[in-house]
């Protein structure tokens, strides 16, 4: 097949390129990016008392990218709904 990929399954990111996202618990979602999505912890942004914002890279073909993925912790974030789970 020219061009086309044959369908065994999803394919594993390398690197998501930058994404920014506002969590209510950046411990539970470092677990989550961590663990189940396979990303590493690679800073801490620190010149803010009060303010979290860690920064992830996924292993591309040269190695770790500077990052590719933030999170920002928010306690002010709605809630999630009753029914969300994982």
């Amino acid at each position: 097949m020219t061009g086309e990929r044959a369908s065994s399954g999803p394919v594993a990111p390398i690197g998501v390129n930058h994404i920014v996202l506002n969590v209510r618990n950046i411990e539970e979602s470092h677990q989550f990016w961590t663990e189940v999505v396979g990303l590493r912890l690679v800073g801490e942004f620190r010149k803010r008392p009060g303010r979290r914002m860690w920064f992830y890279s996924g292993l591309g073909p040269d190695g770790l990218h500077h990052h590719d993925l933030a999170l920002v912790e928010n306690s002010n974030l709605p809630p999630p709904p009753a029914d969300w789970g994982m």
